[in-house]
């Protein structure tokens, strides 16, 4: 780790995720088991790399070790703003949740144990 920076694939080409000498990614999701996993390890890779390199040239009294953990909270605060704004939105607009008096809305999402249909 060099600036709070993740290890990547030296090349770069076609991806920069770390390999074994057998082609294995060396993190993540080891088994490869979907392509939609790799494409998202990949992509948040380069953001936490993208934040590290600003915040290093914002702040060069910070270590690398303190670079990588404050790069990694806003990584998994990025996530959990994505899944519980975006993504479990889209999901509760979907599927029919009348059942569990769910109201889903196009910015937010509101669960009420009073609301009616209609």
């Amino acid at each position: 780790m060099s600036g709070g920076q993740l290890k990547t694939n030296q090349d770069g080409i076609p991806h920069i995720l770390p390999e074994d000498k057998s082609g294995l990614y060396t993190t993540g999701d080891k088994q490869n088991s979907w392509v939609g996993v790799t494409i998202l390890q990949e992509l948040f890779l380069k953001e936490h790399n993208y934040i590290a390199e600003q915040m290093s040239k914002k702040y060069p009294s910070m270590t690398d070790e303190d670079i990588f953990n404050a790069t990694r909270l806003v990584i998994a605060a990025l996530v959990a703003k994505i899944h519980t704004t975006d993504w479990t939105v889209s999901q509760m607009q979907q599927y029919n949740c009348s059942h569990f008096h769910v109201v889903a809305h196009t910015q937010s999402c509101c669960i009420s144990p009073y609301h009616s249909k209609g």
